[in-house]
């Protein structure tokens, strides 16, 4: 919790990122190398959720103004809930 405050606050007052990435990334590389099978499909759904929130107005237009990446995101998140 500590390093994830440090995070938002070093952006807030640098706009650096680079701590946020490593925050998130380490973990997910962890995982990938060490974790078992369902730590590796849940790392895949993250990493989908991600795609989905950084693209989130060209799916939003894909699909005629219906749904968002954002609402895509939320669902595969959920998904992995049931994964771990």
């Amino acid at each position: 919790l500590l390093i994830g405050l440090d995070c938002l606050m070093k952006w807030f007052f640098t706009l650096d990122l680079i701590n946020y990435v490593i925050f998130q990334g380490v973990p997910l590389f962890v995982l990938l190398i060490f974790g078992d099978l369902n730590s590796k499909i849940a790392v895949c759904f993250y990493l989908g959720a991600k795609y989905c929130e950084d693209n989130d107005k060209k799916i939003y237009a894909f699909f005629n103004n219906k749904i968002s990446g954002h609402t895509i995101k939320h669902l595969l998140s959920g998904i992995v809930l049931f994964i771990i």
